[in-house]
């Protein structure tokens, strides 16, 4: 019954394709017209940058009921975070960025848009759903499912052909984690980093008071971002 049911979707969906889609499709099966009509039509385009949001947002919510810590936040960064965050990305065209943390990609996205190849991005995170997500929606970048504060051996194992990253943009919730287990993160990044490479890192923790793991860098900037839910700082370091 449930083969039936999904087969007779599928003729209903071909229906309706054929009749909207424009004369100029070309003839093939149901997905080679989805396809097309995807490239073609701006509204539909638009509808399925919708369902991938709603996608992503539907899969925040499951990792937040079920690893809340983990998580660490409410619902995804806004796309003014995600653009603050952004504009710290470094300007050399080769250098590899390394993101922790990157949920369902807000991001992610920002900084490709900010000018990242795709190619050059790698990124950590815990969860395999939100994983899963990524690589989807970025084929080309080095997703690697894993915990952060092993990224030391994460990338030994996944990206030993990297020799440079020119920054860090982590999402963790750091504040979340004993201050020692934080330290421990920070004095890796670190070890990444050239002479003058960045860490970007946000917090709901408002203030100015900078966590004992920034001690291992210079401070360079923070900037508030008021339009998230909640509020966020951005911060910027500097080795």
């Amino acid at each position: 019954m449930v083969y039936l049911d999904s087969a007779l979707g599928l003729l209903a969906v071909n229906r309706v394709i054929e009749r909207i889609m424009p004369s100029s499709c070309p003839t093939g099966g149901l997905w080679a017209k989805l396809y097309f009509m995807l490239g073609q039509n701006n509204a539909v385009k638009k509808n399925a940058q919708l369902f991938a949001k709603l996608n992503a947002t539907s899969v925040f919510l499951q990792e937040l009921v079920n690893t809340p810590r983990q998580v660490g936040a409410i619902l995804p960064s806004s796309q003014r975070l995600a653009l603050a965050m952004a504009r710290w990305l470094p300007t050399q065209p080769d250098a590899h960025v390394l993101e922790l943390g990157p949920g369902t990609g807000s991001v992610t996205h920002a900084l490709f848009e900010r000018g990242l190849r795709e190619d050059r991005l790698i990124a950590i995170e815990q969860s395999p759903k939100m994983a899963d997500l990524l690589r989807t929606r970025y084929p080309r970048a080095n997703i690697i499912t894993g915990d952060a504060f092993q990224l030391d051996k994460l990338l030994k194992h996944h990206a030993r052909h990297v020799e440079r990253i020119g920054a860090v943009f982590s999402s963790l919730p750091l504040l979340n984690f004993e201050p020692h287990t934080a330290d421990m993160l920070a004095k890796k990044i670190r070890a990444l980093l050239p002479s003058g490479g960045k860490l970007v890192q946000y917090s709901y923790h408002l203030g100015r008071r900078q966590p004992k793991a920034a001690a291992h860098f210079r401070f360079v900037a923070s900037a508030l971002v008021l339009l998230n839910l909640p509020p966020a700082r951005v911060s910027v370091y500097q080795k």
